[in-house]
């Protein structure tokens, strides 16, 4: 089984909640600077309502209150306004609980999918005095709730670098070990692993190193960088698969005799690629212990597929695909939700289930 969240490492840039927290500790000043306005990047939906309401301080301490409540020609149960209009607070409670119920849009969405025959009442419907007020909820809402929900349960302080700590503080008050280090260069590095963790590497016979990641893209790139052949295509493209193919012999060879004959029959008939053959000495040959089977016979895995897989679930289940996250929401992620996941998925097996 893969394990490969068994190591929990973070490693970010340190960065700061505001522009006034930067400058405050570049400068040393003891006054709190004013928060930055924030720009607003879409237009406001209000209607020109002139209802409004004032309240001003007389200097005998009195308050006087001037409220104009009149909206002259308004109809606010006009299908044009309510479209424009904020979620009524019923709609909100409603997408808000599914959310604590954790709901994602899809889900949502399968629940707010109408009839065939609903939707061509609505489409026959020709006064279009009223209509399904689930209509007004969509994806970006629900998304805005399940993010401002996120950040609730993963944000401990508004400064990202103290809400790391914080997380730091309580992985260790929960019984697990934990590494946490900061930098020069404002990097800082997170690393935990709990009792169960621990205890489960200890248990196993293998581990599954992803020591082979990338080393036949590395191969192929650096085959296209250095193999040429001059105003031939096809000719190249032969060359090219011609190395692939020694190179896949070489890697699948089970004994050292054959790794060294492949290895001379390498040189020979590619010999006139002086620079692939420098960069394949230089960068794979001194360490062939690591990538060809002769010297991994006792190993169960000879790829990393299984490891790939486990990212793959990783990635589109757990992170949404995000490819930059807050370390704070990675380290809930994979600390209170992951985790549980996978010893719930442990223990189905233990009751073979």
């Amino acid at each position: 089984m893969p394990i490969g969240f068994t190591i929990n490492l973070i490693v970010m840039r340190r960065t700061w909640s505001s522009l006034g927290s930067l400058l405050k500790i570049l400068s040393n000043e003891k006054t709190s600077q004013p928060a930055q306005k924030r720009v607003r990047t879409t237009k406001s939906i209000k209607i020109g309502c002139p209802a409004s309401i004032y309240k001003h301080i007389i200097t005998d301490g009195t308050v006087c209150i001037k409220y104009n409540w009149q909206y002259p020609n308004h109809n606010p149960f006009k299908i044009e306004e309510i479209s424009l209009s904020r979620l009524p607070d019923e709609l909100k409670q409603w997408v808000e609980g599914l959310v604590s119920q954790n709901m994602d849009w899809k889900s949502i969405k399968n629940m707010l999918r109408m009839s065939e025959d609903r939707l061509l009442e609505l489409e026959q419907a020709g006064d279009r005095s009223s209509f399904p007020s689930s209509l007004l909820i969509d994806y970006q809402y629900v998304r805005n709730v399940i993010n401002a929900r996120m950040m609730k349960l993963s944000r401990k302080h508004v400064d990202h670098y103290k809400s790391v700590k914080l997380w730091v503080q309580e992985l260790n008050e929960s019984e697990n070990t934990t590494l946490f280090t900061v930098h020069k260069n404002g990097l800082f590095l997170v690393l935990w692993v709990s009792e169960w963790q621990k205890e489960f590497l200890e248990n196993l016979e293998e581990w599954c190193i992803d020591s082979t990641h990338k080393t036949s893209k590395a191969w192929e790139v650096n085959v296209k960088k250095h193999i040429k052949v001059q105003n031939s295509t096809h000719a190249l493209n032969i060359a090219c698969n011609s190395v692939y193919a020694v190179l896949s012999n070489m890697m699948h060879a089970t004994t050292s005799v054959a790794y060294n004959t492949l290895y001379n029959e390498f040189l020979v008939k590619f010999g006139e690629y002086e620079n692939f053959i420098l960069f394949f000495n230089r960068m794979w040959v001194r360490k062939k212990e690591l990538w060809c089977k002769t010297w991994r016979l006792a190993a169960t895995f000879h790829t990393n597929n299984l490891i790939e897989s486990y990212y793959n679930q990783l990635k589109t289940f757990y992170l949404g695909r995000a490819r930059f996250l807050q370390a704070d929401k990675l380290i809930y992620l994979l600390a209170k939700v992951l985790t549980l996941d996978y010893r719930q998925e442990n223990v189905k097996t233990l009751y073979e289930f």
